[in-house]
Formats: structure tokens, C-alpha cells, sequence
């Protein structure tokens, strides 16, 4: 499990790191050094000007630009980064978040074209008095259509129930070889959404069964699903930072690296889709995180150059030193508090230790 925990995360930074490499050299900057994983240096091999680099922590990789920090030296060569032009600059920043989420589709669409395993819409439970009681609906029967629109899953029947509270819904069930045609008026209460806010939504009161079927797509309508897939997560992850600046998302659903690893085991034990459904939001996590104008990180890079871009002139040397410092500490309390969540989340024990702690 740990292990395709440390994958997963290997890969993503890599794939980052890769991003920065290609633009660097799309761009005229020589890259000293390419490394896969941090560290002491386990193997190295020089092709042209670039040291491939294997290196003993394999949680992700940098590489390391001509240039790239200003000395007097290097930054006269030709091939230096801090003698390009700003916008030469901020493309090859920027590259390393970007492919990050130009990635994440790709990881999308193999997911749709490998499949996932998702609960069936085979009936399980039928709540006494609910909508679905009051239609016949019975345990075992399996829903086929629901106003015409075919449904194979207990996620897609769920779906187009939650939009149509109060509506008649034509639904097609298979009882034990026989079709049956029912009709449903989903009820409307408060259900829990992602973000634990509640909100309205339609409801017949059923349970899954617990078989599977695989959710495969074709060829194009794969690469349809990876697109809209990666919009979808792009779109909540940007909410999610804004509700949780806002306050309206508590800061202990915050995850950090033990969540990551414990997740992508389970998620690799799911299956290759499952597992790269995974990478793929990781992925657009990661990227957007690195886009926010925080020092240290890319986005705060991005954010000194549109400054030297508007004044003519760089920054000077301190006030990036000490923005960064302060950026680097902001971080390190993040991941630190992250951490601590996933810890409480998943070690009990631990949790009981602390509170009993904190309580005497």
C-alpha cells in the first residue's frame, strides 16, 4: 500500500519537474541537472549539458536551471535563465504546474478507456414509506431507464434523481427477467454535499444492492469524459479554496502526504482506472496549489516576475529572500497541520493520546 503511495507522488512531481525541464529548453536555458528523486545521488549519467540524475528519495525530483539563481557568473551566458526576457521566464514556471494539469486529462481518459468498477443500480434496500416503497419498487429489482435515459449505475440513477425532486419519473426496472414500468415522484430533503453543506435534493429512498459493473467508455466519448472529468475537479478544487479562505469548509478536512499514500494504496488495489482517476485529481491539486501567488512556490514566482514585468526592474535580492522565508513557513505550518489531520484521521490511538492530552 505505502508504496504505490510513494508512485503516485514520484510520478506527479516528476511529470511536474518534466514540465520545467522541456520549457526550459523550448525557451534556450540550459538545464544543469535532471534528477528523479532528491537526495544523495544513487546514479548519474551526463548526455549534452544535462546530468540525468537518480537520486535516493524517490518522492519526486527538481531540476536545476543554468542561471537559475542569479550568480554573476552563469547569468551572462547565453543559455542562462536569468538572462532571458520575463515572459521567457514565466513560461517556463508556469510549465510545471500546466503539465500537471494538461496531464491530469490524460490520466482522465485512460481511466474512462481502462474502467472502473462502480455499484450497479440493482436494488438492495427499499425504505418503508419511501417514494420508491409507495411505486412497488422491490428489493433485487434493477433499474434500466429512467425517463428514457439508460442507467446502469446506482452513481447515475442517484444523479438524475437529486435534479428531479417532486417530478414523475418514468422508470423502467427489471424484476427477475420481466420489465416493469413504474412511476416515481422523488421526495425532497437536505442532503450533504462535498463540502458537508447541506442542500436540497431528490430522494426515493433506496439502497444499492453492492454488485459492480464496469464503467467503460469508448474511444471518443473517453476522451468527452477525461475533459469533462478534468473541468469538473479543476472547478471544485478552485471552490474548495475559496470556501475554505472564506471559512465555510472546516480547515480539518485538509489532507496531507499520509492520506495521499493511504489512498492510493486502496485506489491501486481498485485497479489501473481507479488508481489513475487518483493521479489525476492529485494531479490538478497539485497544479492549481503551485499557480497560487505564494512565495516559494511557482505562482509566487509568477507573481515576482509580473512585478519586475510592471516596475522594469527585479526585486531585489532580500525582499525575495524574506518573501520566500515567509512563504517557506507558511508552507511548513500547512503541511504540518495537514499531517496532524491525516494522523487523527486514520491512527485512532493517536488521536485518543492527543485529546487526552490537550484535555488535562
Amino acid at each position: 500500500m505505502i508504496i504505490w503511495g510513494i508512485i503516485a507522488i514520484a510520478i506527479l512531481i516528476v511529470v511536474h519537474e518534466a514540465g520545467h525541464f522541456v520549457a526550459a529548453k523550448s525557451m534556450g536555458v540550459g538545464v544543469e541537472a535532471f534528477s528523479v528523486g532528491f537526495g544523495p545521488i544513487l546514479l548519474r549519467k551526463k548526455i549534452g549539458e544535462t546530468e540525468y540524475r537518480l537520486s535516493l528519495v524517490p518522492l519526486g525530483g527538481y531540476v536545476k536551471l543554468v542561471g537559475e539563481n542569479d550568480d554573476a557568473e552563469s547569468s551572462k551566458e547565453a543559455f542562462s535563465f536569468s538572462a532571458k526576457p520575463v515572459w521567457r521566464r514565466a513560461v517556463i514556471i508556469a510549465a510545471g504546474p500546466i503539465t500537471n494539469l494538461v496531464t491530469a486529462v490524460g490520466f482522465f481518459v485512460l481511466s474512462s478507456w481502462i474502467g472502473i468498477a462502480v455499484l450497479s443500480s440493482h436494488i438492495g434496500t427499499v425504505l418503508k414509506d419511501s417514494p420508491a416503497y409507495n411505486a412497488g419498487i422491490q428489493k433485487g429489482d434493477r433499474i434500466i431507464k429512467i425517463n428514457g435515459i439508460n442507467v446502469l449505475t446506482f452513481k447515475k440513477m442517484a444523479s438524475i434523481i437529486k435534479k428531479n425532486p417532486g417530478k414523475h419519473l418514468r422508470v423502467l426496472i427489471d424484476r427477475s427477467g420481466t420489465k416493469k414500468t413504474v412511476i416515481i415522484i422523488p421526495g425532497l430533503k437536505k442532503l450533504k454535499n462535498i463540502f458537508g453543506e447541506e442542500k436540497p435534493a431528490g430522494f426515493i429512498g433506496v439502497m444499492p444492492y453492492g454488485d459492480k459493473v464496469l464503467e467503460r467508455y469508448s474511444f471518443f466519448s473517453g476522451i468527452k469524459n477525461g475533459v469533462y472529468q478534468s473541468y469538473r475537479i479543476t472547478y471544485l478544487t478552485i471552490e474548495s479554496l475559496i470556501k475554505l479562505v472564506d471559512g465555510e469548509v472546516s480547515v480539518k478536512q485538509l489532507g496531507g502526504p499520509v492520506m495521499i499514500i493511504k489512498i492510493a494504496g486502496n485506489e491501486a488495489s481498485a485497479g489501473a482506472g481507479v488508481f489513475l482517476f487518483f493521479l489525476a485529481i492529485i494531479g490538478i491539486n497539485l497544479g492549481i496549489l503551485n499557480l497560487l501567488p505564494i512565495p516559494i512556490l511557482d505562482g509566487g514566482h509568477l507573481f515576482f516576475l509580473t512585478i519586475e514585468a510592471i516596475r522594469g526592474k527585479k526585486l531585489s535580492d532580500k525582499a525575495i529572500s524574506i518573501s520566500q522565508q515567509v512563504g517557506l513557513s507558511l508552507l511548513i505550518l500547512l503541511m504540518v497541520f495537514a499531517t496532524y489531520n491525516d494522523l487523527m484521521r486514520f491512527f485512532p490511538h493517536i488521536s485518543s493520546a492527543v485529546n487526552s492530552l490537550l484535555h488535562k
